[in-house]
């Protein structure tokens, strides 16, 4: 908060008021002012014109200066620190900002705002309840100087006449606060000012000729009803069918009045001249027929007030509610989606017993403006869920990402980061069990192999010696083999987990002859383990022992044939 060195009430600090948004006009731009519509605000703001405060009003804020004098020291003895008078202003996000304290303290840590006693606020402040049309204010206040605590007094400058309660700034409302001034802004910048009407009241109505009909000897009348009817006729054509302002309806209306004191008129008329003589046919038709006309238009302008008027209402209603469509779709192409869920302003209930035309499109507006700061809120809130860390990697796992973005922002991350920790557990596991596949393939396919090639040698061996004679160079194959080249070691890739459980003597049994330990070493397989006696190795590596064996005959076949 800055400071500014001007006078309360003094012409600086009503130009300094003039282009900032003040803490006094929190409420009304919030749509909750006990004393100012939000259109008035938009008004005041765009043009610079404020209304002239009345002699009444001047009273009242005469004797609230009285009472805030008087109350400071009260003041200052209940927060325990010196009170003094200030105007400070910020900039904040982009909105100019401005209050003028009642009191703050040198630490700028408490502020004091004193209202005029009076029974209403006395019982607000008794149940620590303050309506928004006072809260509003305070948590302006505290935004701007950034102060811990407000004291609220209601006082008429006497210590017993004082009442008090403590105020600290509550996250919700101040962001309702911080986004009812935005939205002003917004509208502020749109606005247009409209032409200025006088207050409605109904023009003056033509009045038709009075009705006379008297009777003169017992057949002979005198009467004006071709004047009367004249005049009727012409006032019933000037009747305007298109009302369209305020203005138009209560002219209408008074036109419904006077069409019904024709009726009264001609009904009166006749009657006494039938308490003149018994019957007068002529006359009773003439009379009828111009009570019907009056009739007729009467219920016709009636019908016609109330049809227009409902008109009236309907598009008020239905440009509202266009413009909140249009301002959600605008905030769907920002997002990129259709993700805004259905909101509906009240706007009918904001119109709810309202009879004039601007009355309704002040309350509709205020509503709207409200409708939209929500829709910001919540169109704010989806945005920081959609620009989560990791999630645009991972959109399959988000087919629900409508419904799931409107969470809050917490909850939303938390979701995000299950998700994505489960599928990548997931596909962790996959990923090791299709390795594990593989490599069991692989060893299967090695077995085949060794498989078919010591049927291919025994074959051959048992080609190159059927039938022949005995021979250093064929003789058969020992059932003990020695040897003492190093091979190279052969190895597969199995589980390090899987304990050895081979015994020698089992390697033997399968292949039907006898082997010693330092044979397989010589052949690159040392024990994996000792129990006992006997020397362990992996059931895995019997495939690649065959093989090495295989190969050994065949070297050993291959020098002797040398």
């Amino acid at each position: 908060m800055r400071t500014i060195d001007v006078l309360q009430g003094g012409a600086a600090w009503h130009a300094a008021r003039a282009t900032r948004f003040c803490a006094s006009e929190a409420a009304a731009a919030m749509g909750v002012s006990k004393f100012m519509t939000r259109t008035a605000l938009l008004k005041q703001k765009a043009t610079g014109i404020a209304d002239e405060v009345s002699a009444n009003t001047q009273r009242l804020f005469d004797a609230g200066h009285k009472s805030e004098a008087a109350a400071r020291p009260i003041a200052e003895a209940i927060a325990g620190v010196e009170f003094f008078p200030a105007v400070g202003i910020l900039d904040f996000e982009g909105l100019p900002l401005l209050a003028s304290f009642d009191g703050i303290d040198m630490l700028e840590e408490f502020i004091w705002e004193n209202k005029l006693r009076n029974i209403d606020l006395i019982n607000q402040v008794s149940d620590c309840k303050l309506e928004p049309h006072y809260w509003a204010q305070l948590e302006h206040q505290l935004l701007i100087s950034g102060a811990g605590k407000a004291l609220f007094t209601v006082s008429d400058g006497t210590e017993s006449g004082t009442e008090y309660m403590w105020y600290a700034s509550m996250p919700e409302r101040r962001a309702q606060l911080i986004a009812a001034w935005k939205q002003f802004a917004e509208d502020l910048a749109a606005y247009v000012p409209t032409e200025a009407t006088a207050p409605v009241m109904a023009t003056p109505q033509l009045q038709l000729p009075a009705v006379s009909i008297q009777v003169n000897g017992s057949i002979a009348l005198i009467d004006n009803l071709d004047l009367f009817g004249v005049a009727l006729k012409a006032y019933v054509a000037g009747i305007n069918k298109k009302p369209e302002t305020d203005q138009d309806f209560v002219d209408l209306e008074a036109s419904v009045r006077a069409l019904k004191d024709a009726e009264d008129a001609l009904e009166a008329a006749e009657s006494n001249a039938l308490a003149q003589t018994a019957s007068i046919d002529t006359m009773r038709r003439t009379v009828e027929l111009y009570t019907d006309l009056a009739r007729t238009n009467r219920l016709l302008v009636e019908k016609l007030v109330k049809v227009e008027k409902e008109n009236r209402r309907n598009k008020v209603l239905t440009d509202a509610q266009t413009a909140f469509r249009d301002h959600v779709a605008n905030l769907n192409t920002r997002l990129g989606g259709q993700y805004m869920p259905v909101i509906a302003p009240q706007f009918a209930e904001a119109m709810k017993g309202l009879k004039s035309l601007d009355s309704m499109r002040d309350k509709v507006a205020t509503e709207l403006a409200r409708g939209k700061i929500a829709a910001n809120e919540i169109a704010d809130r989806i945005s920081a869920n959609l620009e989560t860390k990791g999630l645009h990697g991972y959109s399959f796992l988000f087919a629900d990402i409508a419904m799931l973005c409107l969470k809050p922002t917490e909850d939303f991350q938390n979701t995000v980061t299950a998700r994505i920790t489960a599928h990548e557990a997931n596909e962790a596991a996959r990923l090791e069990a299709e390795r594990e596949r593989i490599r069991a393939e692989e060893v299967a396919k090695l077995a085949r192999e060794k498989a078919q090639a010591d049927r291919e040698a025994m074959d051959r061996l048992q080609t190159q010696y059927a039938g022949a004679p005995a021979t250093a160079a064929q003789a058969p194959i020992p059932s003990e083999i020695t040897v003492v080249q190093m091979p190279v070691r052969y190895s597969a890739p199995v589980s390090a987990s899987t304990p050895p459980t081979l015994k020698l003597s089992t390697i033997a049994e399968r292949l039907g002859f006898t082997l010693t330990a330092d044979f397989l070493k010589s052949l690159g397989f040392e024990p994996a383990a000792t129990e006992r006696a006997s020397k362990l190795y992996h059931d895995r590596d019997f495939p690649l022992i065959c093989a090495a064996l295989v190969k050994h005959i065949n070297t050993v076949q291959a020098q002797q044939a040398a």
